[in-house]
């Protein structure tokens, strides 16, 4: 599924041109690729995105909210199987809510649709007309081989548009790598005071330009102009993507003590760059917890196979500790919570699985539970079918 979002009325002014910049970095925080369209109009990828944002209604709803409320403009959002039918879904709407057109909806939608939605010559158009030929679903009637020598190239490019026949994925657009502000100053800076009451008033300036555009920086760079005409310029690479006013002018502070003292400052140029959004940060933290389950998969596997390994040398008294297990029997006397230290802890099941070993001799018959408690203690547990009870087989750190 593809999304566009387009601002009615959009004026190619310079104030307008900035707020759609600030726009596109709006939904570089929702999406990891938007493509521009047009001025005010713009695709982006939602594939997957339900994981993050839930349904694509309500992901709509929330781009047009950030829109509304970070730049005071109205949005239309629409959702399609293609390019052609989320592109005239959003710009045929007359309301502020999301318009989702689901593939098998996507056919009935653009056949009644006017054909002068389509990018076609005024030439082809005309002859359109007077074939009497006015909707999608007309156009699609006509013999396909034919478009090219009737009707020209732009033709054939429509019919295509409507097919999704061979249609791109979103190309991510260039993004700006940083932001920057700078000011010259009529006196030279001398003191550290004066130094960080200048620089944070051009971070905070910095700052609001980051949360319109929903990113977080973790480079600062500082450029300085001295009485004697000379200039430095020193980085710092932070420890992690930050948008706090007081991070970065700690950063600053750091870098001017580094620089010559005993010379005044007539000029300070700052920038903000590897620029993240909010979304890079949320796709990261989801990785690692994603290899941090494997990594807790493995261990789990790991001991089971060692418990394999014993019972299959009939080993049959166990050294585990017992534990107080209370069952759900709606859920298949599967535990519920466990009695720990004195104290009962709510439990949440991440795995199950049996092991028999010789268990009409005598042997083994264990049912096993991965469990994760509220207070974040990973354990193995197991209930012996044959002796009865309940055991900790191991604690997992």
């Amino acid at each position: 599924m593809l999304g566009y979002v387009f601002i009615p009325c959009f004026l190619s002014t310079e104030g307008y041109q900035e707020s759609f910049e600030e726009m596109l970095c709006l939904l570089d925080s929702f999406s990891p690729a938007v493509e521009v369209d047009e001025p005010g109009a713009a695709y982006l990828d939602v594939q997957g995105l339900e994981l993050l944002f839930g349904p694509q209604d309500k992901l709509g709803r929330m781009i047009i909210d950030a829109i509304k409320d970070s730049l005071g403009l109205s949005a239309r959002v629409a959702f399609g199987p293609t390019r052609l039918t989320a592109k005239a879904a959003a710009r045929l709407s007359q309301t502020e809510e999301p318009v989702i057109v689901n593939e098998d909806e996507a056919t009935r939608f653009l056949r009644s649709l006017p054909v002068s939605i389509l990018p076609l010559t005024e030439f082809t158009s005309q002859r359109l007309g007077m074939l009497g030929i006015r909707t999608i679903g007309q156009f699609t009637r006509l013999p396909r081989s034919s478009l090219l020598d009737q009707f020209g190239e732009d033709a054939v490019v429509a019919f295509k548009m409507i097919t999704a026949e061979g249609e791109s994925r979103i190309s991510p657009r260039e993004t700006t790598p940083y932001l920057e502000r700078s000011v010259e100053l009529d006196y030279p800076l001398r003191t550290m005071e004066e130094f960080s009451t200048l620089a944070g008033n051009l971070v905070e300036q910095l700052v609001a330009a980051l949360k319109r555009r929903q990113r977080q920086a973790q480079r600062v760079t500082l450029r300085v102009a001295f009485e004697n005409d000379e200039t430095e310029e020193r980085s710092t690479q932070l420890n992690e993507p930050t948008g706090s006013t007081d991070v970065l002018l700690r950063a600053l502070e750091r870098l001017a003590l580094r620089m010559g003292r005993e010379k005044g400052i007539v000029a300070l140029h700052i920038s903000l760059s590897a620029l993240q959004s909010q979304l890079t940060k949320q796709l990261g933290l989801f990785e690692v917890q994603r290899q941090k389950r494997a990594q807790l998969d493995r261990a789990v596997e790991e001991i089971r196979q060692g418990i394999g390994e014993r019972i299959s040398s009939k080993i049959a008294h166990h050294q585990s500790s017992p534990i107080f297990v209370f069952v759900d029997a709606a859920a298949g006397s599967s535990p519920a919570f466990i009695i720990w230290r004195g104290r009962k802890e709510s439990i949440k099941v991440c795995n199950h699985w049996r092991v028999e070993d010789a268990w009409w001799k005598g042997g083994v018959s264990r049912e096993y539970y991965k469990l994760i408690t509220r207070s974040k203690m990973i354990m193995v547990v197991y209930r012996d079918c044959l002796g009865g009870g309940w055991y900790i087989e191991k604690i997992l750190d």
